[in-house]
């Protein structure tokens, strides 16, 4: 199994470990600048589901020292950024389904948020990147987008006014053709 030392944290969002022993050496945090703390285990907080509620789940959480809480009933938007991002998760095209083991899943999920943090687009935020948003770059991609628009309308109508000059209606006793001047023949 790999060392916490070696992990590397995820762009700016610090990133968890929790080994299988309960030595402070598995419960570490790495903090975007590389450094690790030492860190209270976290409460567990899952829906009310029979995987959750399972015997022997309940006793690995107690066992590790996890605080195990659980979800009001029949709410599932009680958390609905995890359930969005897990959504996105299982979605993606090369969601595995099943990790072997850590070393497999943080090596999947770190290039997975590299994706989604410098590649993926995000509704919410303009149809820009994380990354163009916290460099400050989306303000100049929004204004090239709106510029881009207005020039394609511009275009578009002066082409529809040009085949407005040029179309004659047909009707089953004349033919009668429209200029742009308003002129009828």
């Amino acid at each position: 199994m790999k060392s916490t030392n070696d992990l590397k944290p995820i762009k700016d969002l610090p990133t968890i470990h929790v080994g299988v022993t309960e030595d402070g050496d598995d419960e570490t945090l790495v903090l975007p600048n590389g450094k690790q703390i030492n860190v209270k285990m976290p409460d567990l907080i899952n829906d009310r589901g029979t995987q959750m509620k399972a015997k022997a789940f309940m006793k690995m959480c107690k066992d590790l020292g996890i605080n195990q809480k659980f979800s009001r009933p029949k709410t599932p938007n009680d958390n609905p950024f995890i359930e969005s991002l897990f959504s996105i998760v299982k979605g993606y095209p090369r969601y595995p389904g099943v990790f072997v083991d850590d070393i497999e899943a943080i090596t999947y999920f770190t290039a997975f948020f590299d994706y989604y943090n410098n590649e993926r687009y995000h509704g919410n935020i303009g149809f820009v990147t994380p990354l163009q948003r916290h460099s400050g770059l989306d303000k100049g991609v929004i204004a090239e987008r709106k510029r881009k628009l207005s020039d394609a309308r511009i275009a578009r109508l002066k082409l529809n006014r040009q085949r407005l000059e040029n179309t004659c209606l047909y009707n089953l006793n004349e033919v009668v053709c429209i200029e742009r001047n308003g002129v009828i023949d």
